[in-house]
């Protein structure tokens, strides 16, 4: 529609700006013999008139004038706008007001358009049904073997966007098509990443149980875990310390613990100035304990400090709605206290070699390489080389 009223502005030819205007009024008005007469008198459309003609059509939803200039006049199904680069395909998704949009899609599709086309964002129209909130119009490309791994320039797939809006049943329509639920984005952030950033739970069940990585490290060093610190989403921090790798990593699990005493420190120190800053704090608190808990035998002395340090800063400014907090604050810093006490006493057990001194041998050796962690405990249990220890006990 943009050229068409360009060059009637500009009245470069008052025949041709005539013949414009009144293309426009017949598909506003779904005049479509009127059309027909028009397109009769002047053949010669341009594919930048075509592709203004088509989106009008589109947003008044003119399914007989499309197929009108698709089937009957045979016109160039694969036409792009000029600055855009948008398929005639791409123009079904950008009109949310748009009636008899399916129709559209049906009659561009039949007619062996382009479905995987990309517009100058790397953006296909499946993407951009998605991305505008056409789910219909996605579920008929999806349906028609649209490509659900293409990505646009920015490395966004359609899977990753559907975590991001927290749409499910979209998300789980892409899989059963063989989506790829680990697929980064330019910056190195899967699926899992967004999920969490948009406190979707259902489609983070759904990742996890699918197996996504849940490790997954984006070119800044995050993983979906410090996103889930970060977010205070202590049901997300939960899952992804029970089923991650990356708490076996020394080096990480130091990271995480740091990264937790920074937002608590951060949420803490501010906790009097809002409910929503308090609230915060609060579940800063909690998503701490359960890290600490996880690696809490790897802690630096100056973790504990720092605590003490925050708990005498809250209890100087205390009031009745403090009270949760200074409560949550002195848990954790007693948790850590006796994390460290553990690890100060780690010391080989001077008993008979009985199979139950093996057995609790092997546990607190266990427990002290993943923190509190039990799952980690009784997986590593079931590796043969401690079943061999313990059946022939050996410490």
């Amino acid at each position: 529609m943009g050229p068409i009223l360009s060059s009637m502005k500009h009245g470069t030819n008052t025949v041709e700006s005539d013949e414009q205007y009144e293309a426009v009024e017949s598909i506003r008005t779904n005049d479509l013999q009127w059309f027909k007469a028009i397109y009769g008198r002047s053949r010669h459309v341009d594919n930048e008139t075509l592709v203004s003609l088509v989106s009008l059509i589109m947003q008044y939803g003119r399914v007989k004038f499309l197929k009108f200039l698709i089937e009957d006049e045979k016109c160039n199904v694969h036409v792009r706008e000029n600055g855009s680069q948008d398929s005639m395909l791409h123009l079904c998704s950008n009109f949310k007001s748009t009636n008899n949009t399916m129709e559209c899609c049906n009659i561009l599709l039949s007619n062996k358009i382009d479905i995987n086309a990309k517009n100058v964002w790397g953006r296909t129209p499946l993407i951009g049904a998605i991305v505008a909130f056409r789910y219909n119009l996605a579920k008929a490309l999806i349906a028609h073997n649209a490509d659900v791994n293409l990505c646009d320039s920015n490395g966004l797939s359609p899977v990753i966007i559907c975590c991001s809006y927290g749409n499910l049943e979209l998300l789980e329509l892409l899989v059963q098509k063989g989506a790829n639920i680990n697929q980064t984005n330019s910056s190195g952030k899967s699926a899992l990443h967004y999920a969490i950033v948009g406190n979707h739970m259902d489609i983070i069940d759904f990742l996890m149980k699918r197996r996504c990585d849940i490790d997954t490290m984006d070119k800044y060093g995050i993983t979906p875990l410090h996103v889930a610190i970060c977010k205070f989403n202590t049901k997300a921090t939960q899952k992804l310390i029970m089923y991650g790798k990356s708490m076996e990593n020394e080096a990480f699990s130091t990271s995480y613990v740091e990264y937790c005493l920074k937002i608590v420190w951060s949420t803490g120190v501010r906790s009097m100035l809002s409910e929503q800053v308090f609230q915060q704090a609060i579940k800063s608190l909690s998503c701490m304990k359960l890290v600490v808990r996880a690696f809490g035998f790897r802690l630096r002395s100056s973790v504990l400090e720092k605590l003490r340090r925050l708990e005498q800063n809250i209890l100087s400014q205390a009031n009745s709605e403090s009270l949760e907090f200074i409560n949550l604050l002195s848990d954790l810093r007693q948790l850590t206290a006796c994390v460290e006490r553990v690890t100060l006493q780690k010391r080989s057990i001077n008993s008979p070699n009985s199979l139950q001194a093996i057995c609790i041998c092997k546990c607190r050796e266990l427990c002290l390489q993943g923190g509190t962690n039990v799952l980690y405990v009784c997986e590593r249990l079931d590796i043969p080389h401690f079943t061999a220890d313990m059946l022939t006990l050996t410490r």
